[in-house]
């Protein structure tokens, strides 16, 4: 055989990839399964070391991979990602509270989560709740307001 042929970057992962795409046209958990043993199989047979790695990692979370289809397709992680998203925003905007109680505070603010329990907190202070109102009602753009400290 010459050695051109057995080239590393002749070796191409693309029927691969696309053989694992087909996984997500099935309804069956049982079928999908199936079939998500079969592609490992046959990828940990290639000699691509990346796609190798790949097959190991979906083998290692078959079951997570599987409850995809066990939930019917009906749910998305976009919820999630948007819930993410909102409190990663307000842990930047709420930078520069000295507590942590300040920094939960403007969580439970932004999400919309109602916590009376922490409102009546005494280390919650006025000047506490005056910074986070603050800084949850600026602009997106606006830089956060900084609560300063004595002097």
């Amino acid at each position: 055989m010459p050695a051109w042929i057995s080239t590393p970057w002749r070796r191409r992962p693309d029927p691969l990839k696309e053989q694992f795409q087909q996984l997500w046209n099935y309804e069956s958990p049982t079928w999908a399964g199936k079939f998500l043993d079969q592609l490992c199989t046959q990828t940990l047979r290639s000699k691509i070391e990346p796609m190798k790695k790949f097959a190991r990692t979906v083998r290692a979370h078959r079951e997570l991979v599987l409850n995809y289809f066990c939930a019917r397709k009906q749910f998305s992680g976009g919820v999630i990602e948007g819930l993410n998203n909102k409190a990663k925003v307000s842990m930047r905007k709420a930078y520069g509270f000295r507590t942590f109680h300040a920094t939960e505070l403007a969580l439970y603010r932004v999400l919309g989560m109602p916590r009376s329990d922490l409102m009546d907190s005494p280390a919650t202070t006025v000047s506490e709740d005056a910074a986070v109102a603050a800084t949850l009602a600026a602009p997106a753009g606006a830089p956060a307001a900084r609560r300063r400290g004595p002097g």
